[in-house]
């Protein structure tokens, strides 16, 4: 793999790291919390969503022609923190996959007619994964749920003082 490619890869995996620490730190119970947001009104459909959104990615990769197709139904019964994790590992590692199969050159027409690298390509998922992420964590203020220590430690966030719903 070149270096800009496995350079956007460590990137993504930080994200990635994040969103475990996220699930681990909601439990099983914590999925479900409700959420003021239309659609995705829960911790568990983002996580739902995120993976229906990398597996596009990946097919993207594999067929240099990225759509964003809705596989969230795919991932609608994944409904405790280890289904999550299995899940999103099989996922991961299908990524590392095809990054570590993919040619320096190698570009992906988007639908829209943008045309990207692999290492911008995989920059894209990053964002929509640090999206999420900065979503839910501030759910996790408003609702004054705990914070990972992983995220308060590397995005140096103010730790709240937990009491109703903590976690």
């Amino acid at each position: 793999m070149n270096k800009e490619n496995a350079c956007a890869l460590v990137e993504w995996e930080f994200a990635r790291e994040n969103t475990i620490e996220i699930i681990k730190n909601l439990g099983n119970e914590g999925l479900n919390i409700e959420l003021p947001r239309p659609g995705l009104n829960t911790f568990k459909k983002h996580f739902q969503e995120m993976m229906a959104i990398e597996e596009s990615y990946i097919n993207g990769i594999k067929t240099g022609k990225m759509t964003f197709c809705s596989n969230e139904e795919k991932y609608e019964n994944l409904n405790t923190v280890q289904e999550l994790l299995d899940n999103m590992k099989i996922l991961d590692n299908e990524l590392k996959t095809v990054m570590s199969n993919t040619d320096f050159n190698y570009e992906i027409k988007w639908e829209y007619g943008e045309i990207k690298t692999v290492a911008s390509h995989l920059c894209a998922l990053s964002t929509h994964e640090l999206f999420h992420i900065g979503q839910m964590v501030a759910f996790m203020y408003v609702l004054n749920l705990s914070i990972p220590p992983f995220l308060i430690e590397n995005w140096s966030l103010p730790i709240q003082e937990v009491s109703e719903h903590e976690i």
